[in-house]
């Protein structure tokens, strides 16, 4: 992740969206426990008329300088990240745990767990704000789902793709994984299909005479 793309704003308004998440990263010996108080007193899903603070106002409260400000932010959202990376997550309000893999234009990606209460299923739309520093959008939706059996364990992968659900487009993915034309790595088609030889027996059949 590269600290000069993520958005101080998008920060502050990503992280009161997982606030236990937040506030388990509290009492760890870094510089930003007041800031991520701050940020937690306005709940974006119950205060929404409520003024959310700019970060010049951020700073007077704090009496930090622009620049200190920046980097406890982009400190608390590295370590908001890290804190959902292996199954020990924070990320915690069910008993499903969950491996996520995010997947997003210009190539970015990124891995995190959960533990939920209800799977959801392919071409359901997630709403993910607190991504929205990584990727620029927090509305993404399912492209796939893996269930792994090993070791008396079940493991759940679920491929998540930034934007909207498109049916066309996710058939000519498959259609391209069954045939070998798929890249996973770049969630692309390698080679177009192979042009269909139907039209003579298309054009037969619709000029046929009909009974």
């Amino acid at each position: 992740m590269n600290d000069d793309t993520l958005s101080s704003q998008d920060i502050r308004l990503a992280v009161p969206h997982l606030p236990k998440v937040a506030q388990a990263l509290l009492n760890k010996g870094k510089k930003y426990d007041a800031l991520i108080l701050e940020l937690l007193k306005y709940d974006p899903f119950t205060e929404e008329d409520r003024h959310f603070p700019t970060n010049k106002e951020l700073q007077a409260i704090l009496k930090l300088t622009s620049g200190q400000l920046r980097l406890q932010l982009v400190s608390i959202y590295e370590d908001f990240l890290t804190s959902m990376n292996d199954s020990n997550t924070t990320f915690n309000f069910g008993n499903i745990l969950v491996e996520f893999y995010v997947r997003g234009y210009y190539k970015r990606s990124i891995t995190f767990y959960a533990r939920i209460n209800q799977l959801p299923r392919v071409g359901e739309q997630l709403e993910m704000p607190f991504l929205k520093p990584h990727f620029n959008v927090g509305a993404f939706y399912v492209q796939s789902i893996n269930h792994t059996f090993e070791n008396d364990a079940q493991n759940i992968t679920i491929w998540v793709k930034e934007g909207f659900y498109n049916l066309f487009e996710h058939l000519e993915l498959e259609q391209a994984k069954s045939e070998s034309r798929y890249d996973w790595k770049t969630d692309s088609i390698t080679e177009p299909a192979a042009k269909q030889q139907s039209y003579s027996s298309s054009k037969r059949y619709f000029g046929a005479k009909q009974w």
